[in-house]
């Protein structure tokens, strides 16, 4: 399933009256995202693990200027995961594992990220610009048990015991240090995201080292042709309850 922003913003504005050019000036930016429910081989009976697992990635708006473009393409992705998943389900299949990837350009703690890794997100707690109302028309949750892999507590340097909230739970401050390196921004915008109830992370791609990412300045470069370092997660998917 292809989750073309642009078509979902024409949709939902196309009786926006007055407002509906400026609106749609603002969320129109050629975004997408793909959603697949995979079957998985060799994998136990009914009653044992699950036997399809849903995936989806995307590339979220890249403009520092359009934050809230950036939460409101983010809040539907998450709308047509849940969709697809309830159709799923409703056709008479079991729930299934959902992994979410992809460049959210988007940093630990922003809007987006709390939004994804929450659950929820709090209107007095939103700092995002809302110039044509596009925000305040989010339902700003989701129901999605989703938790960052690269938090998993010892992953790397900065995932930290020390660095768990009050309830024991991950922090944004777990992230990894990069995954985009360039001359004017160095810092985490690519996540790999599961439902934490029904998956555990295995193992990690070794983020590569700075010294590497450095021999060059910075991204790209001769060793790395993107300005975004690869993520690689392996999980494990839980038995069925």
């Amino acid at each position: 399933h292809t989750v073309e922003f642009n078509p979902i913003a024409v949709a939902k504005y196309a009786h926006a009256g007055s407002e509906k050019k400026r609106v749609l000036n603002r969320l129109l930016k050629d975004n997408v995202a793909q959603i697949a429910i995979f079957a998985l081989n060799g994998v136990p009976g009914p009653h044992g693990g699950p036997s399809h697992v849903c995936v989806a990635n995307t590339h979220i708006n890249a403009n520092t200027e359009f934050a809230d473009v950036k939460l409101w393409q983010t809040q539907y992705l998450l709308l047509e995961v849940e969709r697809i998943l309830s159709e799923w389900q409703n056709s008479g299949h079991p729930a299934v594992p959902v992994v979410i990837a992809g460049d959210f350009n988007s940093t630990p703690g922003s809007s987006p990220y709390t939004l994804l890794s929450c659950g929820y997100l709090e209107r007095d707690a939103v700092s995002e610009d809302d110039p044509v109302g596009i925000i305040a028309s989010l339902p700003l949750e989701h129901r999605l048990m989703l938790r960052s892999a690269h938090t998993t507590l010892g992953a790397h340097a900065n995932a930290l015991a020390s660095k768990l909230d009050a309830h024991m739970q991950p922090t944004p401050a777990m992230e990894l240090p990069y995954t985009n390196f360039t001359g004017h921004f160095v810092g985490t915008l690519d996540y790999v995201w599961f439902t934490s109830d029904q998956a555990e992370v295995v193992s990690l791609l070794e983020l590569a080292d700075e010294a590497d990412v450095t021999r060059s300045t910075a991204l790209p470069s001769p060793q790395f042709p993107s300005d975004h370092l690869p993520l690689g997660v392996e999980l494990r998917l839980r038995p069925r309850q």
